[in-house]
């Protein structure tokens, strides 16, 4: 009887959109759980146009709410995901199906307060 206390509730709101960047669509989603502490994650997901298994390509902990992530074309074949401040970083992927990721990361607060994965 009663709620479960270790079941999380979390909302997950996309905050922003990219389309056809360098052959792919891109989403970032905010996903916002309340547990014991308050927890805020950021994601951005990678996916072919019109197909759709999303890959995620970069995960943080957000140092602030209002501060997403812009991603910009460096070439046909790269793009850039810059921001200029996150708490911790969770995950980073650098390479997807023909496409580099290059990281401008301004200042990470804690980056040893997550345990960062880095993927080619």
């Amino acid at each position: 009887s009663g709620l479960d206390p270790t079941a999380n509730f979390c909302i997950t709101e996309v905050r922003g959109r990219i389309s056809g960047v360098s052959g792919f669509d891109f989403e970032i989603i905010e996903t916002n759980c309340d547990t014991l502490a308050k927890d805020v994650s950021i994601s951005v997901f990678a996916s072919r146009p019109g197909r759709p298994k999303k890959v995620l390509l970069f995960e943080f902990d957000p140092a602030y709410d209002d501060l997403m992530p812009v991603i910009t074309l460096v070439d046909q074949h790269t793009v850039r995901i810059s921001i200029t401040r996150i708490s911790s970083l969770i995950l980073r992927r650098e390479k997807l199906k023909g496409l580099t990721v290059i990281y401008q990361i301004g200042v990470i607060d804690y980056p040893d307060g997550g345990t960062e994965h880095s993927l080619r």
